[in-house]
């Protein structure tokens, strides 16, 4: 009789991982993800549209959209009120967005 009842808990706690696994991937593939806005360095668009990136960003509840640009133009000329995040390649233009956009925060990948 203790078999028994211990072969029918086994089957009910293997159904019930089973069902949260499914359940759970579920849930998590079909999550919102947040769409975050950027200008980068013609020189990182690679990164920014490999799948393997993309998915890690994914993962973390984000949709990265990017557009290109040099990163003189990005610092003088680019209008970064519609970004969310710049990403110049040199620092002087990295310092330059920086001063000149007082509410910006740095971050050093």
């Amino acid at each position: 009789m203790k078999r028994l009842i211990s072969i029918g808990l086994a089957v009910v706690l293997v159904t019930g991982v089973a069902l949260a696994v499914i359940f759970g991937r579920d849930a998590t593939e079909s999550a919102q993800l947040t769409t975050v806005r950027g200008v980068i360095g013609s020189e990182k668009l690679a990164f920014f549209t490999d799948q393997r990136v993309r998915d890690a960003f994914a993962r973390h509840g984000l949709d990265v959209r990017v557009d290109p640009a040099g990163s003189r133009p990005m610092a003088t000329q680019t209008d970064l009120s519609k970004y969310d995040f710049a990403f110049p390649s040199s620092s002087p233009a990295a310092d330059r967005i920086q001063h000149d956009h007082a509410n910006s925060h740095t971050y050093a990948p």
